[in-house]
């Protein structure tokens, strides 16, 4: 079982821990779709995060340890449902909800 990552945006290179005992679905999900690449956005009303949007890619996985408000150093996945399927990486404040 990969225990961590390297993320690396930019010229900048971050490592990351799973945390499977939090997010067991999620974590196997992601270290299953390695090495991955992707665009990322920097939030524009969310605060100081950036973002991966993934339209309605399907990871087949529930909610896991789920939270709006993500500490710094802190990625989390929005499976989908009421908006698009999303990830998050926070590197301060910032809140990450979808309006209903």
């Amino acid at each position: 079982m990969k225990q961590f990552v390297t993320i690396v945006i930019g010229e900048e290179e971050f490592k990351a821990r799973f945390q499977y005992e939090q997010a067991p679905q999620t974590c196997a999900r992601f270290a299953s779709l390695l090495p991955w690449t992707q665009q990322l956005i920097h939030v524009r009303w969310s605060g100081e995060g950036c973002w991966i949007p993934l339209g309605n890619l399907d990871l087949n996985i529930g909610f896991e340890n789920a939270t709006s408000y993500p500490r710094p150093g802190e990625v989390i996945v929005y499976p989908g449902g009421i908006s698009e399927t999303e990830v998050l990486i926070a590197y301060g404040s910032v809140r990450f909800a979808s309006k209903v």
